[in-house]
């Protein structure tokens, strides 16, 4: 309400909407949401998913610390700024088609499902520095400078067809499908609930 009704939206001050540690026990839908505001929800709890499918905004949309149940439907959408997502937890993120226009940082987060990028245009940096990722698939995207997954752990795979990268793939030390004896040290089940 406070980001689409005109009324609260003429009082937010220049800097934007923050919200930290919030607790959201249901979806949150933002999709075709235009801001020139920066939207931050960070070190909180979103229990079913949040859906910013077309959103915009004029400057940095940012879920560091956060923990994201369920789906984050990014695709479409247009953030002129950086998105921040570090130091979370979440289950799978859809950035297909989607417009950065600095970075993506997600150093240190845990992505419990798919991370798509698939046609996304990033113009500055892609950082998934110590993340713990299950699968990175980017096809055909393109990045205006470097990819950062030093210490990444990837569960099953990186699929980067097509994908143009301006920059260096920085991938010291990554593992892949670490095993600990015959189990993975964080399970692999897709199907897990908790």
């Amino acid at each position: 309400t406070i980001l689409a009704d005109p009324h609260y939206v003429r009082q937010i001050p220049p800097v934007g909407v923050r919200l930290f540690g919030a607790y959201f026990k249901d979806p949150i839908n933002l999709e075709n949401l235009t801001t020139s505001l920066n939207v931050v929800l960070d070190a909180s709890m979103m229990q079913r998913g949040l859906r910013l499918t077309n959103f915009k905004t004029e400057k940095n949309l940012s879920l560091d610390g956060s923990n994201v149940r369920g789906s984050i439907f990014l695709m479409r959408a247009r953030i002129d700024g950086s998105l921040f997502m570090e130091m979370g937890i979440f289950d799978s993120l859809d950035l297909n088609d989607a417009r950065i226009g600095a970075s993506f940082e997600a150093s240190g987060s845990v992505f419990n499902d798919n991370l798509r990028l698939h046609r996304a245009e990033i113009s500055g940096k892609v950082i998934l520095t110590k993340a713990r990722l299950t699968t990175l698939s980017g096809w055909n995207a393109r990045l205006g400078a470097s990819l950062e997954m030093r210490l990444a752990d990837i569960r099953y795979g990186v699929d980067l067809s097509g994908a143009t990268i301006a920059g260096d793939v920085r991938m010291q030390d990554a593992t892949f499908g670490r095993l600990d004896g015959t189990a993975c040290d964080w399970t692999p089940d897709r199907d897990v609930k908790d």
